[in-house]
């Protein structure tokens, strides 16, 4: 089925996480595809932006979006353009793709209890 294939390379596994157990476990993980990107997901990946596009503007509901500033996986640079036309913050310095496991991931799903608390107070 080499014609479902997408993308000429794999996700670099070390841009995962800085979190060296997360990435062993997860190359490791018979459940994970760490090879070429399948056709079938790229093109929901690009529908799925593209719907994102379309709404960016009119959200209204709360939303939070987290991402690394050093994801090598996704681009911060596309999050951040999504996050400025609605208002949101998004960066996490320092961190990299795979948020809960990342080193400081207690920090985070700290963050994400408050931003909930706060949301259920109002």
């Amino acid at each position: 089925m080499t014609l479902l294939r997408l993308m000429p390379r794999y996700v670099a596994l070390e841009v995962l996480s800085r979190n060296a157990q997360f990435v062993e476990d997860y190359e490791s993980d018979a459940l994970n595809d760490n090879y070429k990107m399948k056709v079938r997901l790229g093109l929901y990946i690009l529908r799925g932006m593209k719907q994102l596009q379309e709404i960016q503007g009119k959200v209204r509901m709360p939303v939070v979006i987290y991402h690394g500033n050093n994801d090598g996986v996704t681009s911060p640079s596309i999050s951040k353009a999504f996050c400025d036309v609605c208002r949101l913050n998004t960066s996490l310095s320092g961190q990299f793709h795979c948020l809960p496991n990342e080193p400081t991931k207690d920090a985070t799903i700290d963050m994400a209890v408050q931003w909930i608390t706060q949301l259920a107070q109002r």
